[in-house]
């Protein structure tokens, strides 16, 4: 298949359509967000009125589909049409992700930061009821809370990289800013990781529901990424 696909693209033809790993993948994104948005949205401690509620729904929706997207934009093989199969365009498309991914992430640690605001309590600690976590010991609620300053820091450093990279690929220079990859993967980790101690943590979701979208999410980590850069427009073989 690989070598039918290069083949098509190297005649200047349309692409393949996805594969059918790449459907379940995308299968797997589109009910990992869905069920991350649906909980705070639908929970009686949330809904659209409560302001905390925007954090999970944004947060969820950045890491678990936004920011994957983009994450896997080098790795799918053979995405339909033709425009897209090319390093060019799947770094265009790359960056509309990531920025857009960004901007949500942005927007659920503002909604965190009105809540506490509202409610005179401190940041940097564990919040309790009614827009704080319900469940779970006092250390993994603390661990949700550095994580995920951990990796809002480093991904406002990860997107920096990202317009530098940019500019100078733009230059020509094919080889800039390597840690740029190294980085995205520790950010992406990390933030897929504390979304799902969030659902583990707060009520929102019931234990089924719980477990599908850890599933989906690991699913995600394990199966999505090709973490060498082996396959794909990772790869400059």
């Amino acid at each position: 298949l690989e070598e039918q696909s290069a083949a098509l693209l190297g005649g200047g033809t349309q692409a393949m359509a996805l594969g059918f790993k790449d459907l379940v993948n995308l299968l797997f994104m589109l009910a990992s967000s869905s069920l991350l948005a649906w909980g705070p949205m639908t929970y009686e401690g949330g809904g659209p009125n409560n302001v905390f509620t925007y954090h999970p729904f944004f947060m969820g929706i950045a890491f678990s589909l936004l920011l994957t997207l983009g994450f896997w934009m080098f790795n799918y093989e053979d995405l339909p049409g033709e425009w897209i199969d090319s390093r060019s365009s799947r770094r265009k498309v790359h960056a509309i992700l990531q920025s857009l991914g960004l901007l949500l992430v942005v927007a659920g640690f503002m909604a965190v930061l009105i809540a506490h605001n509202i409610a005179g309590a401190k940041l940097l600690s564990v919040s309790e009821p009614p827009f704080g976590f319900s469940e779970g010991p006092h250390w993994t609620r603390m661990m949700h809370v550095i994580v995920g300053y951990s990796t809002l820091g480093l991904l406002l450093v990860q997107a920096a990289l990202g317009v530098l990279k940019f500019r100078a690929l733009a230059d020509g220079n094919e080889t800039s800013f390597p840690f740029h990859r190294t980085l995205g993967k520790i950010v992406y980790f990390l933030g897929l990781g504390n979304v799902m101690t969030g659902v583990w943590l707060w009520e929102a979701w019931s234990l089924p529901l719980r477990c599908v979208i850890s599933l989906a999410l690991v699913t995600s980590l394990v199966f999505g990424p090709r973490w060498d850069g082996s396959r794909g427009y990772l790869n400059d073989d």
